[in-house]
């Protein structure tokens, strides 16, 4: 209740924006048995966090997109369409073995 009066935001909101922080390692929730808050504990570091958040979101759209060409090649479509399909296809590809490679470089401290 603290951190939606001092946010403004609603409860689903503010929920919602410490999941994703806890998915990308900058919040840790806790549950106190003895009542029913959620307290929420800053961890990790920011950039990491960042980092994550970042690879989080370029995965996501590279999923979604290499799945909406798979729907499209399914398609009856011209030749030049589904060549086009097939490079675009393979340049995004190309792109997430780049995120993938990203992903694995360690952030100096």
């Amino acid at each position: 209740m603290r951190l939606q009066k001092k946010t403004g935001y609603s409860l689903a909101a503010n929920s919602i924006s410490l999941d994703l922080l806890e998915i990308v390692g900058m919040v840790k929730k806790i549950k106190n048995p003895k009542d029913r808050k959620v307290y929420a504990r800053l961890e990790g570091d920011i950039i990491i966090g960042l980092k994550n958040a970042m690879l989080f979101k370029l995965q996501k759209e590279i999923y979604t997109t290499l799945a909406e060409l798979e729907k499209y090649k399914k398609q009856e479509i011209s030749k030049e369409s589904r060549f086009a399909i097939g490079r675009i296809e393979k340049e995004v590809k190309r792109l997430d073995k780049y995120i993938n490679d990203l992903a694995s470089i360690r952030v100096p401290k």
